[in-house]
Formats: C-alpha cells, sequence, structure tokens
C-alpha cells in the first residue's frame, strides 16, 4: 500500500482554518434563503412538540375526466378544491387578525374549524379569516405564517394551482413558498422533482394565479402541501390534482410479528391501488467472511466489479497518485461506480486529489476553492442516496477521506457501492483516486422465493389488497428480503426496492427457578433462531393498592457530587468525555441512564454544546402501559430562547427556557403532562438549538388504578447466545418483594443489530417461591405454580419439545427443579 503521510500533513497545512474543519459530506442547504436581511427557512416546522392527531391518510381523491392540451380524454383526480367561501370574517383589505385560525406554537387551535374549510384537516400557523380569503402573516423575523392542506398520499403527477397576492397591510414585499413536504414532527421535502417553489408578491398587486406541476415519487400518508409565507399573503381558490401516468411505491413500515418462521410486513396504503404486489427472497451467502481489500491501481487496470459512466470514461494514469504513482483519473461528467458486491461496506477510505488547470488567475483559483464539489452518492438496498459533497477545491494537495467519519449519521453496514463525480469546476479540471481501501459484511445473492399454491412462480410470491402480509413456513435460520409494489390498471410501482427483513424472534419465556427470599432467584428462557445473545432485565414491581399518582422515575442527580467533579457552575460542567453513547449509570440512582456529550456539575447532569452528532440524555425504560398520559416535572438550566426537547421515539415536547435575569441564560421549573405514545418509552432529552444545558432534577408520575402494576428497572444483564438462564442476587437492598424479568433476543450483524420484541413480565414472589408468567399491560394471564407440575420438556440435544419423543426427554418443573426420562 502506497502511503500518503507526508503529502498529507502539507495539505493539511495549506488549507485555510474553515477548509481544514470541513471533513463532513455538506448537503446543500436547500431549505434556507434570504429575506430582508433575515435568513428564513422555507418549511415551517412546529416549535412545541406539536403532533397532529391521527397523522395519516385523510384525503379522499375525486375522479374526473379532462381534455388535455393535445385534446385527448384523460383521467385526473381532485385531491384538494378548497375555495375558503366560508370564511366569512375580515375583508381582503382588513383580514380578521384579531381570530387566529390555527397555530404551531401552542397559542390557538391545532387545526382550523373543518366548518370553515371544504375538507376538514387543514392545520397551519398565524392564519386568519379575509373574507372568503385566508391570510397567512409570519410571526416574527424569522418565522413565517402557514397553511398546510390535509394529510395524505399526494404522490403522481401532481398540479396545484391558486391564487395568491400580498396583503394590503405590508409594507414591503412578501415571499410565499409552495413545499411539497412529508412527515410532522420532523417534516422534510417529498422525493419529487420540484418539491419547493418561491414567488415574490408586491403590494398594491392584484391576484396573481399560480400553476405548478412536479412528480412526486413519495406516497407517505402524512403528507401534504405548505403554503409558507413572509411577509403578508392572502391565498384562494387551491386546487391539487394527481395523474396517474404512473404509481408510486407505498412507504414501508417496520415488520411486526417476527417469529421464528413467519414475520409481517407492513406498508401505508397508496392512492389508487388496486392491490399490492409482494416479492420474496432468500439470503444466500456466496462467502464465509467479508472482502478486505486494497486497490492502489498498479496493474494500470479497472477494478473488478468497478464501472464508469460513460462506459470507458476513467481511466488509470501514471504519476498522478501518492507519491506519484498510478491513479484513477475522471473529468467532470464521467462518473464512477466502486466495488458492489450485494453486502454493505463495513469500512471505505480512500485518497483524493483535485488536478487544476494551469493558467487560472487568483480570481478563478479563489472561485473553485469556494465552488468545486467532490459529489458522492451510495447505493442503500438498490435504491442510491445522495450523501452530499465535499469542498474539493480545498483538496487540490491531496486528501485521505475516510467515509464514515465524512458522513454526518453513519456510512458503515449502510452502503453497499459509491458513486463519484465533481462538479462546479473550469475546462481541464480533473480528479484522481488512489489507496481505496475497504472492508465489507459477506457478501450474499438473493434467491426469489414463491409457494406453492400463491402468486406465479416466476413473476411474484403473492398479492394482497391490504397493507400487510405475513410471510409464513420460513425457515428459521435464514434471512430474507422483500419488496412490495403497488399496482394501477397497467402500472406497477418499481420493484428494485429491496426491504431487509432484519429481525429475529422473542426467546420463549420460563418460570424463575431458585427463587430465594433472601433476595435472589434465576431466570430462564429458551433459545431464539439466529440469537447471538440475550438480554435479560431485572425489575421491582408494584401493585397499587388503590388510585394513587405513583413515582414512576425520580432523579436528582445526587450522586454527582464533590467526589465526582469539582464543577460548580451548571452551565459550565465538567466533561465526561464520552464522545460516543455510553452509560450515565455512575451517576444516576436507577440503572439504564446512557447519553453522548455530557457535562457534569454537582447536583447537575448535562449536556455540550451540539458537534456533528446530537448531544442528550435518555432515561432508563419506562413503564408507562398503565395511563394515556403522565406528568412530567423538571428543573434545568439551559440559554435563554432555546428550548429542552423530550422526544419519545414517536414525538417531540418542547419546553422553553424562560430568561433568567442575567438575561443571557435560562432555566425551566414546571410540572408539564404528556401523551404516552407506547406502552414502554425511553425518552431523549436534547437542546432544541443544540446549545448546553443541565438538569437539577426530573420526577415522572402517572395516575394508576387499583391494581395497576408498576415496573421499575433495577439491573440488566448480558449473556451469550448459548447461555440460556441468568441467577440475579442481592436483591434485598430493594424495597420490593415482588421482582420481574423478561428477555430479548439480539442478532448481531457486522456492525448492525436486530433486537427482538421483549417478552412478557414474569412476575417473581421472593416470599412465596412463585413466578406468575404472561404479565402484559393488560394484566396476568397464567401463573406457574405448584409442586412438581412439568412446565417445559426438552430432547437430548437440548430443543424444546411439546409430546415425549423417543429417548432421552429433559423436564423442567414448576418448582426449578429439572429431571430426566427415559421414553421407549
Amino acid at each position: 500500500m502506497k502511503k500518503a503521510g507526508i503529502m498529507m500533513t502539507v495539505a493539511l497545512l495549506s488549507m485555510t482554518p474553515m477548509a481544514a474543519q470541513n471533513t463532513k459530506l455538506m448537503k446543500s442547504n436547500t431549505q434556507k434563503v434570504m429575506f430582508n436581511g433575515q435568513e428564513v427557512s422555507r418549511i415551517n416546522k412546529s416549535q412545541n412538540g406539536f403532533t397532529m392527531q391521527g397523522a395519516q391518510q385523510s384525503i379522499k381523491p375525486v375522479k374526473r375526466s379532462v381534455i388535455n392540451k393535445s385534446g385527448e380524454m384523460i383521467t385526473e383526480y381532485v385531491l384538494i378544491n378548497e375555495d375558503f367561501n366560508k370564511m366569512t370574517a375580515g375583508t381582503e383589505q382588513v383580514p380578521d387578525k384579531e381570530n387566529r385560525l390555527v397555530s404551531l406554537r401552542g397559542d390557538g387551535p391545532t387545526e382550523i374549524d373543518p366548518s370553515l374549510t371544504n375538507e376538514s384537516g387543514w392545520w397551519g400557523d398565524n392564519a386568519f379569516q379575509a373574507g372568503g380569503a385566508l391570510a397567512l402573516y409570519q410571526r416574527n423575523a424569522q418565522l413565517g405564517g402557514c397553511v398546510n392542506t390535509p394529510m395524505g398520499d399526494y404522490s403522481g403527477d401532481i398540479k396545484i394551482t391558486l391564487r395568491c397576492k400580498a396583503t394590503d397591510d405590508t409594507k414591503n414585499s412578501s415571499l410565499l413558498f409552495i413545499n411539497i413536504l412529508k412527515g410532522v414532527d420532523n417534516p422534510d421535502f417529498a422525493d419529487c422533482d420540484k418539491p419547493y417553489n418561491m414567488v415574490t408578491l408586491y403590494p398594491g398587486k392584484d391576484w396573481a394565479k399560480l400553476t405548478i406541476t412536479a412528480r412526486n415519487l413519495s406516497a407517505d400518508n402524512d403528507g401534504y402541501i405548505q403554503f409558507n409565507c413572509y411577509g403578508g399573503v392572502l391565498i384562494d381558490d387551491i386546487e391539487i390534482t394527481s395523474q396517474p401516468n404512473f404509481i408510486a411505491a407505498p412507504k414501508v413500515k417496520p415488520l411486526t410479528n417476527f417469529k421464528a418462521t413467519e414475520f409481517t410486513a407492513n406498508w401505508e396504503p397508496v392512492n389508487l391501488a388496486y392491490n399490492y404486489y409482494l416479492n420474496l427472497y432468500k439470503k444466500e451467502y456466496t462467502s464465509d467472511s467479508g472482502l478486505d481489500m486494497a486497490i492502489d491501481f498498479e496493474d494500470g487496470l479497472m477494478p473488478e466489479f468497478w464501472s464508469t459512466d460513460p462506459a470507458g470514461g476513467a481511466a488509470v494514469c501514471d504519476g498522478e497518485g501518492v507519491d506519484n504513482s498510478k491513479a484513477l483519473k475522471f473529468f467532470p461528467g464521467q462518473t464512477v461506480y466502486t466495488t458492489d458486491v450485494n453486502a454493505p461496506y463495513n469500512s471505505a477510505e480512500f485518497y483524493f486529489k483535485l488536478v487544476l488547470p494551469k493558467g487560472l488567475t487568483e480570481e478563478e483559483i479563489a472561485s473553485v476553492t469556494n465552488m468545486a464539489q467532490l459529489n458522492i452518492q451510495a447505493k442503500n438496498n438498490g435504491v442510491w442516496e445522495n450523501l452530499g459533497a465535499f469542498q474539493a477545491g480545498y483538496m487540490t494537495g491531496g486528501y485521505n477521506i475516510n467515509m464514515d467519519e465524512a458522513c454526518l449519521y453513519g456510512f458503515a453496514g449502510r452502503y453497499s457501492s459509491l458513486q463519484l463525480s465533481i462538479s462546479n469546476v473550469p475546462e481541464g479540471t480533473y480528479a484522481v483516486i488512489d489507496n481505496f481501501t475497504f472492508t465489507t459484511a459477506r457478501p450474499f445473492e438473493l434467491t426469489p422465493i414463491y409457494a406453492e399454491g400463491k402468486g406465479r412462480k416466476g413473476y411474484y410470491y403473492d398479492t394482497t389488497q391490504e397493507t400487510s402480509y405475513t410471510f409464513t413456513d420460513l425457515d428459521p435460520l435464514s434471512e430474507y428480503y422483500y419488496n412490495v409494489r403497488s399496482h394501477y390498471q397497467s402500472l406497477y410501482s418499481d420493484e428494485t426496492i429491496l426491504n431487509y427483513a432484519f429481525g429475529i424472534a422473542s426467546p420463549e419465556l420460563l418460570p424463575a427457578t431458585d427463587i430465594d427470599q433472601r433476595g435472589g432467584y434465576t431466570a430462564n428462557w429458551g433459545a431464539a433462531p439466529k440469537a447471538t445473545r440475550y438480554v435479560v432485565t431485572n425489575y421491582g414491581m408494584i401493585s397499587a393498592e388503590s388510585d394513587v399518582q405513583q413515582t414512576i422515575l425520580e432523579e436528582n442527580f445526587s450522586k454527582v457530587d464533590a467526589s465526582v467533579t469539582s464543577a460548580t457552575d451548571p452551565m459550565a460542567g465538567e466533561a465526561i468525555g464520552n464522545n460516543m453513547p455510553s452509560s450515565l449509570d455512575a451517576y444516576t440512582q436507577m440503572p439504564g441512564w446512557d447519553g453522548r456529550g455530557n457535562l457534569l456539575a454537582q447536583g447537575f447532569m448535562g449536556c455540550d454544546y451540539m458537534d456533528w452528532n446530537i448531544c442528550y440524555i435518555q432515561t432508563p425504560p419506562l413503564y408507562l402501559a398503565n395511563n394515556k398520559e403522565f406528568y412530567l416535572t423538571i428543573n434545568a438550566k439551559g440559554m435563554a430562547g432555546s428550548s429542552l426537547v423530550f422526544y419519545d421515539g414517536t414525538k417531540q415536547m418542547y419546553i422553553d427556557f424562560e430568561k433568567a435575569e442575567d438575561g443571557a441564560t435560562g432555566f425551566i421549573n414546571g410540572t408539564y403532562q404528556a401523551a404516552v405514545s407506547t406502552d414502554i418509552e425511553k425518552l431523549l432529552i436534547y437542546d432544541a438549538n443544540g446549545a448546553p444545558f443541565a438538569i437539577d432534577y426530573i420526577l415522572i408520575e402517572q395516575d394508576l388504578k387499583a391494581g395497576d402494576k408498576v415496573f421499575t428497572m433495577v439491573g440488566k444483564q448480558e449473556v451469550g447466545p448459548d447461555e440460556l438462564s441468568y441467577r440475579f442476587t442481592g436483591l434485598d437492598q430493594y424495597d420490593f418483594t415482588n421482582f420481574a424479568y423478561n428477555v430479548v433476543s439480539c442478532f448481531d450483524q457486522g456492525i448492525n443489530t436486530a433486537t427482538s420484541d421483549p417478552t412478557d413480565y414474569m412476575i417473581v414472589d421472593l416470599i412465596n417461591g412463585t413466578s406468575t408468567t404472561g404479565v402484559s399491560p393488560t394484566g396476568l394471564q397464567s401463573t406457574q405454580q405448584g409442586i412438581n407440575g412439568e412446565v417445559a420438556r426438552y430432547n437430548v440435544s437440548g430443543s424444546r419439545i411439546n409430546t415425549p419423543v423417543k429417548g432421552l426427554n429433559i423436564i423442567r418443573c414448576a418448582d426449578g427443579s429439572v429431571k430426566k426420562v427415559m421414553v421407549k
């Protein structure tokens, strides 16, 4: 392997400070523009944890026939037809600004009153009636006013028409963005050729009619069209139609019901789809190990499995690589494709240099420095994703690129090939690549699977009109891929989009044994196919004797004392140095806390300024199945004008910092009510603007009814794939007489891990020496107790069997004893 140490030192020293810091792939920020000297966002996002209730398909397409420009009769579907005629308050000249119709910031309704619109489900922020039209006004210099259409599938060749004009009370120009979006909690542009449009409107001008066309490939059911305004704008007569010239692929949802021999695929419905075609593929490994390759181009040949577009465009050249060695040379307009053996890269690193033509002026060189780009795309399950671009103009001296370090959200284990090109460079510029080293997971091929009596062999596995499908009779030790295609008349969605059915079955929950009143018991479970490890969690369990407000979590970080840190200022804490996610259990009363980029001050746990990765604190798993709401009491310090975010994996709740006396810092000290998203939640806590913060006290409570059970985590243990039990001891230190455990299976594949659903809880009564299985949010299912009752039977190989089999049978009894029986 050729070395680039000396050259790299020179290259780094020759960079400007700004360039030297920019080692990340950057995507152009299409969400920001300048307006009246301020940077403003094209997309209007909620800042107060706004969540639409039932954020799903609500539009109802209406079919109609129209004549196109060629005089042909075609079919189109009307998705939205809104004239705002029911909004009678105010006038176009003087909108009813005293009564806000809708708000994303907590100071008004979350949806527009459905009696004021033709279709229900309109939402947004700072919108007002204007005598048969809708008026939008920006909130402040950075926040616009917006209205969003009802949510639904806006895929297809869509056309948006509307009338708009600046309000009479605006003195300067106004901006109106028409955005095609998907997602509510974290909205983003849809997969669309023209996802946003902008128009500038001037006061005193008449109504303007806009027509926007776009091809939208996103069939997300939480899609919508947003009209976002800076200044003041009237909008009216909005019509949105879709022509079925193609049909989009459905948005795939997470797998459910993952068992040893089956799993259920789920997806969102697609407008117009008659039914859905499914394909199933079995993953067949072609090697016992992954690739570990180093390509230095010294043989003068294009590497195996590499290609260029156009074919033959890139070529190996002499004297341009590391230490004047051979390298791969390519020009603007040429694309290089790296090794693709159907296995994700675990690592990838290469040397890159941009070579400028001679004779450029200083001004031209400065322009190249700022504008030149190395563009990188990567393949993820058959689909090319744009990872962003490097500022290639700073790499004229050569630069080593590590893809895992360069990708903001990680690279390893996700992508199976790279696509490299350069742009924004003068004629005569070219690039060279050298020392391309990479490792991969095990290469594999996909073999189509067909089932007897289903589908059509050689074409598809099966069809369904539902939005879920359970694949059954699978090999427990094999891995599978699948895809789902929408079907409408003669149209089918793309079948190259593959979904990895990466998962693992839950282990079988078995009764506890060796229950000791002095504070110990042995947790047991059965083997799960493909498991590479298990995690068993121990809980203290209480049952509410009456209706009560029960503490679920209480933490004051009192373990962070003078023996841990000398820092006393919560806004200037001592860094732990955890640049990667790590456990915080050394600083908390309850185990299970974790975080990244954390700071300590006496009595406080906090986070540092956010860098490329989020700095956060995360709570242990919280059992919240007893009620749809919980109470959060928080005492924290942060920066004035910022917000603390609590993310439960589904939605965010924002709590603003109130300004402190110094005007720069802020504080939060109050109790807030929040909705429960799932039975078991881990709250991720971070600052909305990446600023530092520190938490002094956090309390989570929930209203319980008599008989409700609460499980409080007191410990967990990870064991290997061959260990099917674990003994918990020292339980007499806790104020519980009842404990419980559950188990998850883990399937580790390279850097990726699939985790099973947790088993139900097995409650262990230390006093009576019994264990009760089948505990779920709905209550007790069955009790495993008695003297010598058989609860499980295994063959001589240790596999679970349901009935006696010939030969040696191993029987586990309810009292924990094990006996061997010879069956003839």
